[in-house]
Protein backbone atom coordinates (compact mmCIF):
# COMPACT_ATOMS: atom_id res chain seq x y z
CA UNK A 1 0.00 0.00 0.00
CA UNK A 2 2.70 2.40 0.99
CA UNK A 3 4.60 1.73 -2.30
CA UNK A 4 1.63 2.34 -4.42
CA UNK A 5 1.08 5.46 -2.12
CA UNK A 6 4.77 6.67 -3.44
CA UNK A 7 4.39 5.79 -6.73
CA UNK A 8 1.04 7.92 -6.83
CA UNK A 9 2.77 11.16 -5.25
CA UNK A 10 5.72 10.14 -7.70
CA UNK A 11 3.66 10.94 -10.70
CA UNK A 12 1.58 13.96 -9.37
CA UNK A 13 4.45 15.72 -7.86
CA UNK A 14 6.04 17.17 -11.44
CA UNK A 15 2.63 18.18 -11.99
CA UNK A 16 1.71 19.79 -8.68
CA UNK A 17 5.01 21.60 -8.91
CA UNK A 18 4.29 23.47 -11.98
CA UNK A 19 2.25 26.48 -11.06
CA UNK A 20 -1.32 27.07 -13.00
CA UNK A 21 -1.10 23.57 -14.73
CA UNK A 22 -4.46 22.26 -15.21
CA UNK A 23 -5.77 19.25 -14.60
CA UNK A 24 -7.31 16.76 -17.15
CA UNK A 25 -5.04 17.83 -19.74
CA UNK A 26 -6.25 15.03 -21.77
CA UNK A 27 -9.01 17.11 -22.77
CA UNK A 28 -7.03 19.59 -24.74
CA UNK A 29 -6.19 16.45 -26.94
CA UNK A 30 -7.37 17.38 -30.48
CA UNK A 31 -9.50 14.23 -30.79
CA UNK A 32 -10.06 14.52 -34.97
CA UNK A 33 -6.86 13.53 -37.43
CA UNK A 34 -8.13 15.87 -40.25
CA UNK A 35 -7.99 18.94 -37.90
CA UNK A 36 -4.65 17.88 -36.13
CA UNK A 37 -3.48 16.98 -40.01
CA UNK A 38 -4.09 20.91 -40.91
CA UNK A 39 -2.09 22.59 -37.93
CA UNK A 40 -5.25 21.86 -35.38
CA UNK A 41 -7.82 23.90 -37.21
CA UNK A 42 -11.58 23.47 -36.68
CA UNK A 43 -13.05 24.66 -39.24
CA UNK A 44 -12.34 22.21 -41.73
CA UNK A 45 -14.55 20.08 -39.86
CA UNK A 46 -17.59 18.90 -40.06
CA UNK A 47 -20.09 16.77 -39.06
CA UNK A 48 -19.93 14.89 -35.46
CA UNK A 49 -16.44 14.71 -36.00
CA UNK A 50 -16.77 18.53 -34.94
CA UNK A 51 -17.91 17.07 -31.71
CA UNK A 52 -15.04 18.33 -29.81
CA UNK A 53 -13.59 21.11 -32.00
CA UNK A 54 -16.40 23.28 -32.56
CA UNK A 55 -20.10 21.93 -32.59
CA UNK A 56 -21.51 24.79 -33.79
CA UNK A 57 -20.16 22.70 -37.25
CA UNK A 58 -22.53 19.62 -36.54
CA UNK A 59 -24.99 20.44 -38.92
CA UNK A 60 -22.67 21.03 -42.00
CA UNK A 61 -23.08 17.55 -42.75
CA UNK A 62 -25.27 15.86 -45.54
CA UNK A 63 -26.37 12.59 -43.39
CA UNK A 64 -26.32 10.04 -40.40
CA UNK A 65 -21.98 9.70 -39.55
CA UNK A 66 -20.66 6.98 -37.41
CA UNK A 67 -16.80 7.44 -36.71
CA UNK A 68 -14.07 5.72 -34.44
CA UNK A 69 -11.09 6.59 -34.13
CA UNK A 70 -7.20 5.14 -32.45
CA UNK A 71 -4.16 7.28 -31.65
CA UNK A 72 -1.03 6.72 -29.88
CA UNK A 73 -0.15 10.11 -28.37
CA UNK A 74 3.33 8.86 -26.58
CA UNK A 75 5.15 5.83 -26.14
CA UNK A 76 2.85 5.12 -23.30
CA UNK A 77 -0.54 6.71 -24.16
CA UNK A 78 -2.92 5.57 -26.39
CA UNK A 79 -6.72 6.56 -27.00
CA UNK A 80 -9.86 5.06 -28.54
CA UNK A 81 -12.75 7.20 -29.67
CA UNK A 82 -16.07 6.39 -30.86
CA UNK A 83 -18.65 9.52 -32.05
CA UNK A 84 -22.51 8.53 -33.55
CA UNK A 85 -24.31 11.61 -35.16
CA UNK A 86 -26.97 12.76 -36.93
CA UNK A 87 -25.87 16.59 -38.70
CA UNK A 88 -29.52 16.62 -40.81
CA UNK A 89 -33.10 18.18 -39.16
CA UNK A 90 -33.43 21.51 -37.42
CA UNK A 91 -31.35 19.94 -34.26
CA UNK A 92 -28.30 18.53 -35.57
CA UNK A 93 -26.57 16.42 -32.72
CA UNK A 94 -23.96 13.99 -31.92
CA UNK A 95 -22.12 11.74 -28.97
CA UNK A 96 -19.06 10.27 -28.27
CA UNK A 97 -17.20 8.46 -26.29
CA UNK A 98 -13.40 8.62 -25.59
CA UNK A 99 -10.71 6.27 -23.11
CA UNK A 100 -7.22 7.44 -22.75
CA UNK A 101 -5.29 4.77 -21.34
CA UNK A 102 -1.80 5.11 -19.88
CA UNK A 103 -0.36 1.27 -19.39
CA UNK A 104 3.00 1.30 -16.68
CA UNK A 105 3.48 5.28 -16.77
CA UNK A 106 6.31 6.77 -15.08
CA UNK A 107 7.03 10.10 -13.60
CA UNK A 108 8.26 12.94 -16.02
CA UNK A 109 9.11 16.39 -15.06
CA UNK A 110 7.99 19.45 -17.69
CA UNK A 111 11.39 18.49 -19.86
CA UNK A 112 9.94 14.70 -20.50
CA UNK A 113 12.58 13.44 -18.60
CA UNK A 114 11.72 10.83 -16.16
CA UNK A 115 12.02 11.49 -12.61
CA UNK A 116 10.75 8.16 -11.18
CA UNK A 117 11.04 4.65 -12.04
CA UNK A 118 7.99 3.65 -10.02
CA UNK A 119 5.02 2.90 -12.81
CA UNK A 120 1.33 2.94 -12.22
CA UNK A 121 -1.37 2.60 -14.67
CA UNK A 122 -3.46 5.28 -15.27
CA UNK A 123 -7.53 6.09 -17.07
CA UNK A 124 -9.25 8.66 -18.54
CA UNK A 125 -12.97 8.00 -19.41
CA UNK A 126 -15.32 10.79 -21.23
CA UNK A 127 -18.62 10.56 -23.15
CA UNK A 128 -20.14 13.98 -24.67
CA UNK A 129 -22.91 14.91 -26.53
CA UNK A 130 -23.09 18.05 -28.46
CA UNK A 131 -26.07 20.18 -30.09
CA UNK A 132 -26.15 22.55 -32.91
CA UNK A 133 -28.77 25.38 -34.30
CA UNK A 134 -29.38 27.26 -37.08
CA UNK A 135 -29.27 31.09 -36.33
CA UNK A 136 -29.87 32.06 -40.01
CA UNK A 137 -28.87 30.74 -43.56
CA UNK A 138 -25.38 30.55 -42.58
CA UNK A 139 -24.80 30.83 -38.90
CA UNK A 140 -25.17 28.71 -36.66
CA UNK A 141 -24.69 28.05 -32.73
CA UNK A 142 -23.28 24.59 -30.79
CA UNK A 143 -22.48 23.30 -27.49
CA UNK A 144 -21.13 20.15 -26.13
CA UNK A 145 -21.53 18.90 -22.65
CA UNK A 146 -18.81 16.25 -21.20
CA UNK A 147 -19.03 14.00 -18.30
CA UNK A 148 -15.67 12.30 -17.62
CA UNK A 149 -13.36 10.40 -14.85
CA UNK A 150 -9.81 9.34 -14.47
CA UNK A 151 -7.80 6.84 -12.58
CA UNK A 152 -5.04 6.52 -10.98
CA UNK A 153 -3.64 3.49 -9.96
CA UNK A 154 -5.88 2.54 -7.19
CA UNK A 155 -7.30 6.27 -6.99
CA UNK A 156 -10.30 8.21 -8.66
CA UNK A 157 -10.72 11.50 -9.15
CA UNK A 158 -14.49 12.51 -8.54
CA UNK A 159 -16.35 12.81 -11.85
CA UNK A 160 -16.15 16.22 -13.43
CA UNK A 161 -17.71 17.97 -16.10
CA UNK A 162 -17.19 20.35 -18.79
CA UNK A 163 -18.77 22.35 -21.75
CA UNK A 164 -17.68 23.52 -25.09
CA UNK A 165 -19.32 26.46 -26.83
CA UNK A 166 -19.14 27.50 -30.51
CA UNK A 167 -20.21 29.66 -33.14
CA UNK A 168 -19.85 28.83 -37.24
CA UNK A 169 -20.58 30.72 -39.87
CA UNK A 170 -20.19 28.67 -43.51
CA UNK A 171 -21.12 30.82 -46.79
CA UNK A 172 -20.11 28.88 -50.11
CA UNK A 173 -16.31 28.69 -50.19
CA UNK A 174 -15.78 30.24 -46.97
CA UNK A 175 -16.06 28.87 -43.47
CA UNK A 176 -15.30 30.71 -40.15
CA UNK A 177 -15.68 29.88 -36.45
CA UNK A 178 -15.37 30.74 -32.82
CA UNK A 179 -15.20 28.45 -29.72
CA UNK A 180 -14.60 28.25 -26.07
CA UNK A 181 -13.40 24.84 -24.20
CA UNK A 182 -13.38 22.95 -21.01
CA UNK A 183 -15.29 25.48 -18.96
CA UNK A 184 -16.13 23.81 -15.62
CA UNK A 185 -15.32 23.84 -12.52
CA UNK A 186 -11.87 21.45 -11.80
CA UNK A 187 -10.99 18.42 -11.20
CA UNK A 188 -10.92 16.94 -7.74
CA UNK A 189 -8.24 14.24 -7.27
CA UNK A 190 -7.01 13.34 -3.67
CA UNK A 191 -7.00 16.99 -1.91
CA UNK A 192 -6.24 18.38 -4.87
CA UNK A 193 -8.77 20.63 -7.50
CA UNK A 194 -6.94 21.57 -10.36
CA UNK A 195 -8.53 23.82 -13.36
CA UNK A 196 -9.42 22.39 -16.59
CA UNK A 197 -7.43 23.53 -19.53
CA UNK A 198 -9.31 25.85 -20.65
CA UNK A 199 -8.71 27.13 -24.06
CA UNK A 200 -10.33 30.02 -26.71
CA UNK A 201 -9.55 30.05 -30.54
CA UNK A 202 -11.06 31.60 -33.83
CA UNK A 203 -10.37 29.78 -36.78
CA UNK A 204 -11.02 29.90 -40.79
CA UNK A 205 -10.98 28.23 -43.96
CA UNK A 206 -11.42 28.85 -47.67
CA UNK A 207 -12.14 26.22 -50.13
CA UNK A 208 -10.49 26.83 -53.32
CA UNK A 209 -11.64 24.43 -55.51
CA UNK A 210 -9.04 21.58 -55.17
CA UNK A 211 -6.85 23.32 -52.83
CA UNK A 212 -8.57 24.64 -49.51
CA UNK A 213 -6.58 27.21 -46.68
CA UNK A 214 -7.01 27.46 -43.29
CA UNK A 215 -5.51 29.69 -40.43
CA UNK A 216 -6.43 29.42 -36.72
CA UNK A 217 -5.48 31.21 -33.74
CA UNK A 218 -5.50 29.37 -30.12
CA UNK A 219 -4.91 30.88 -26.65
CA UNK A 220 -4.84 28.40 -23.46
CA UNK A 221 -4.68 30.12 -20.34
CA UNK A 222 -3.79 27.56 -17.58
CA UNK A 223 -1.30 26.54 -19.87
CA UNK A 224 0.22 29.88 -20.59
CA UNK A 225 0.16 28.79 -24.45
CA UNK A 226 -1.06 30.67 -27.47
CA UNK A 227 -0.18 29.50 -31.06
CA UNK A 228 -1.00 30.25 -34.41
CA UNK A 229 -1.47 27.74 -37.14
CA UNK A 230 -2.09 27.48 -40.58
CA UNK A 231 -3.08 24.44 -42.62
CA UNK A 232 -3.50 23.64 -46.37
CA UNK A 233 -5.22 20.58 -47.66
CA UNK A 234 -5.11 19.13 -51.84
CA UNK A 235 -7.60 17.09 -52.92
CA UNK A 236 -6.90 14.96 -55.88
CA UNK A 237 -9.91 12.77 -56.85
CA UNK A 238 -10.46 10.20 -53.35
CA UNK A 239 -7.45 11.37 -52.35
CA UNK A 240 -6.77 14.46 -50.00
CA UNK A 241 -2.69 15.67 -48.69
CA UNK A 242 -2.88 17.62 -45.88
CA UNK A 243 0.07 19.93 -43.88
CA UNK A 244 -0.21 22.01 -41.04
CA UNK A 245 2.21 24.58 -38.68
CA UNK A 246 1.85 26.00 -36.00
CA UNK A 247 4.00 29.27 -34.60
CA UNK A 248 4.23 29.76 -30.63
CA UNK A 249 2.44 33.33 -30.47
CA UNK A 250 3.46 34.20 -26.71
CA UNK A 251 7.10 32.82 -26.09
CA UNK A 252 8.25 31.04 -23.24
CA UNK A 253 4.76 28.63 -23.25
CA UNK A 254 4.41 25.17 -22.15
CA UNK A 255 4.46 23.88 -25.54
CA UNK A 256 4.86 20.08 -26.12
CA UNK A 257 3.99 19.24 -29.58
CA UNK A 258 6.24 19.78 -32.59
CA UNK A 259 5.05 22.07 -34.75
CA UNK A 260 5.03 20.31 -37.96
CA UNK A 261 1.69 18.07 -38.67
CA UNK A 262 1.02 15.97 -41.77
CA UNK A 263 -1.74 13.92 -43.26
CA UNK A 264 -4.02 12.09 -45.62
CA UNK A 265 -7.38 11.34 -46.41
CA UNK A 266 -8.88 8.67 -48.94
CA UNK A 267 -12.73 8.40 -49.37
CA UNK A 268 -14.12 5.44 -50.99
CA UNK A 269 -17.23 4.45 -52.35
CA UNK A 270 -18.02 8.11 -51.32
CA UNK A 271 -19.78 7.03 -47.50
CA UNK A 272 -16.28 5.72 -46.28
CA UNK A 273 -13.56 7.75 -45.47
CA UNK A 274 -9.92 7.00 -43.73
CA UNK A 275 -7.99 10.06 -42.06
CA UNK A 276 -4.44 9.91 -40.71
CA UNK A 277 -2.69 12.19 -39.33
CA UNK A 278 1.20 12.15 -38.33
CA UNK A 279 3.01 14.54 -35.41
CA UNK A 280 6.49 14.51 -33.55
CA UNK A 281 6.41 15.22 -29.78
CA UNK A 282 8.70 18.22 -29.40
CA UNK A 283 9.80 15.46 -25.79
CA UNK A 284 10.99 12.42 -26.05
CA UNK A 285 8.11 10.64 -25.83
CA UNK A 286 7.96 9.60 -29.29
CA UNK A 287 5.96 10.14 -31.75
CA UNK A 288 1.96 10.75 -32.52
CA UNK A 289 -0.31 8.89 -34.79
CA UNK A 290 -3.49 9.06 -35.42
CA UNK A 291 -6.22 7.48 -37.61
CA UNK A 292 -10.21 7.92 -37.96
CA UNK A 293 -12.48 5.68 -39.95
CA UNK A 294 -16.01 7.27 -41.08
CA UNK A 295 -18.68 5.84 -42.91
CA UNK A 296 -21.97 7.70 -43.96
CA UNK A 297 -25.30 6.87 -44.49
CA UNK A 298 -28.64 8.38 -45.18
CA UNK A 299 -31.67 7.50 -43.40
CA UNK A 300 -32.55 4.04 -42.05
CA UNK A 301 -30.34 2.55 -44.00
CA UNK A 302 -27.27 0.26 -42.97
CA UNK A 303 -24.08 1.49 -43.36
CA UNK A 304 -22.98 1.28 -46.68
CA UNK A 305 -25.60 0.36 -48.64
CA UNK A 306 -28.04 2.70 -50.34
CA UNK A 307 -32.24 2.01 -50.65
CA UNK A 308 -32.81 0.54 -53.73
CA UNK A 309 -36.02 2.58 -55.21
CA UNK A 310 -38.98 0.54 -55.38
CA UNK A 311 -40.07 -0.35 -59.07
CA UNK A 312 -42.99 1.02 -60.39
CA UNK A 313 -46.16 -0.44 -60.66
CA UNK A 314 -47.26 -2.12 -63.83
CA UNK A 315 -49.70 0.08 -65.41
CA UNK A 316 -52.83 -1.20 -66.07
CA UNK A 317 -54.29 -1.55 -69.54
CA UNK A 318 -57.08 0.46 -70.63
CA UNK A 319 -59.16 -0.53 -73.83
CA UNK A 320 -59.13 1.56 -76.54
CA UNK A 321 -62.82 3.70 -76.79
CA UNK A 322 -64.84 3.36 -79.32
CA UNK A 323 -64.75 7.09 -81.56
CA UNK A 324 -68.63 7.86 -80.60
CA UNK A 325 -70.37 8.12 -84.15
CA UNK A 326 -72.46 11.54 -84.09
CA UNK A 327 -75.48 11.37 -86.86
CA UNK A 328 -74.86 14.62 -88.79
CA UNK A 329 -78.80 16.04 -88.96
CA UNK A 330 -79.96 16.65 -92.48
CA UNK A 331 -80.38 20.45 -93.09
CA UNK A 332 -84.17 21.26 -92.90
CA UNK A 333 -85.55 22.35 -96.27
CA UNK A 334 -85.35 26.33 -96.76
CA UNK A 335 -88.65 27.84 -96.56
CA UNK A 336 -90.15 29.51 -99.46
CA UNK A 337 -92.04 32.65 -98.76
CA UNK A 338 -95.65 32.35 -100.03
CA UNK A 339 -96.48 34.99 -102.23
CA UNK A 340 -98.71 38.23 -100.76
CA UNK A 341 -101.59 39.43 -101.93
CA UNK A 342 -101.85 43.51 -102.83
CA UNK A 343 -104.70 44.98 -102.80
CA UNK A 344 -105.15 48.33 -104.63
CA UNK A 345 -107.96 50.45 -102.87
CA UNK A 346 -109.41 53.14 -104.94
CA UNK A 347 -111.41 56.47 -103.70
Amino acid sequence: MRKAFAAVLAVLAPLWARAGEPGASFLAVTLSPYADAVGGNAAFTRGAEALNTNPAFLGDAPSWEFNGAAARLSEDLQMVHAALGRPAGGWPWAASLTYFRVAGAVARDATGAVTSNNTTDTGDAAFALGVARRAGSSLSLGATGRVFRSTLGSYTASTTGSADVGVGWRRGRLALGAAMKNLGPGQKFLSQTDPLPRSWDVHGAWDAGPLAFGAHYVDEAERKVARVGLGLEYRRGPLALRGGYQIDARGGGRDEIDPLSLGFGYQWRRNVTINYAFRQSATDTGAVHRVLFKTTWVGTNAPGKTRRAAAPAPAKKTPPRAKPTTKTPAPAPAKTPSPRRRFKISR
